[in-house]
């Protein structure tokens, strides 16, 4: 399924940015920015109802690409990274998964 709206919501001004389409539709799905290979932003979306799959998102080509799988399904958890370990994680319930940069 494609067409799936995408917004990008800026904390500071509040403003309101329409994203391409997301490739896939998601439900109870996390997401979170990672620095990205060329020094700028991506925005990972991850797991959902029933679902592994990962789409990231290049805020300077502005293009939706896939992400790696992830082992299980994730749904309502958190998404965070960690400059320092150059790794994002997800956290749900009691699980923490690591998701190497490098892969990304």
């Amino acid at each position: 399924m494609g067409g799936v709206a995408a917004l990008l919501i800026e904390v500071d001004g509040g403003e309101v940015t329409a994203l391409p389409d997301m490739p896939e539709e998601k439900f109870y799905h996390m997401c979170g920015a990672v620095p990205s290979t060329s020094g700028g932003v991506d925005i990972v979306v991850a797991g959902g109802d029933d679902d592994s799959s990962v789409n990231v998102y290049n805020m300077e080509e502005g293009v939706w690409r896939p992400g790696p799988k992830l082992p299980q399904s994730v749904e309502k958890a958190c998404f965070f990274f960690k400059k320092k370990l150059r790794s994002a994680f997800i956290i749900q319930k009691r699980k923490l998964l690591k998701i190497k940069k490098s892969i990304l």
